[in-house]
């Protein structure tokens, strides 16, 4: 994905769309990064409210 938007950056035509799509692979990796802590975090600690549980869904592998 990165390298099909810089190649989109170097046309002139392509700009608009590049931008569309770099957005749109940010919030891409955000919600799959948050979907994959909610996810570990609700198995280790059953009951935990949903922001708790990808906090601690997200803080575990950093502790390793």
């Amino acid at each position: 994905m990165p390298a099909a938007i810089a190649t989109l950056m170097l046309m002139v035509v392509g700009i608009p769309l590049a931008v569309l799509l770099l957005l749109v692979h940010v919030v891409t990796l955000f919600v799959g990064h948050a979907s994959a802590g909610l996810a570990i975090g609700q198995r280790l600690v059953p009951g935990l409210s949903r922001y708790a549980a990808v906090a601690i869904g997200d803080a575990l592998p950093a502790c390793r």
